[in-house]
């Protein structure tokens, strides 16, 4: 099981740099710099699998982040959908995937 976890951890990192290089217009130098400055708060620091940063700290990293104000209607929507997908039980760990269309969600899977 240690060798699972340490196995699991080594593959984190290359999971970041692969993430941040889905981005067309980023240079090679520019995801060794994010992967390397965000291996601290995501990999190594987190006590928990879950880790993530706040929209501040994602932008202190360069990262394009579009901060929302959370009493606006941008906002209300993504938090309505987000528990509509709770109550369905997508989350923690239900459903496998969630795809929405113009007219309707299509839930995919699940336990």
């Amino acid at each position: 099981m240690v060798e699972q976890a340490r196995s699991a951890l080594d593959r984190t990192e290359a999971l970041v740099r692969e993430a941040l290089s889905c981005c067309q217009s980023r240079t090679k130098p520019q995801v060794g710099k994010l992967t390397k400055a965000l291996k601290a708060p995501l990999i190594d620091e987190p006590k928990s699998h879950s880790a993530v940063i706040d929209a501040q700290a994602a932008i202190k990293f360069g990262l394009p982040v579009e901060a929302f104000d959370p009493t606006s209607d941008s906002w209300r929507r993504v938090w309505e959908l987000w528990t509509r997908y709770f109550s369905l039980g997508c989350w923690p760990a239900g459903f496998t995937a969630v795809y929405e269309g113009r007219r309707a969600s299509l839930i995919h899977g699940g336990n």
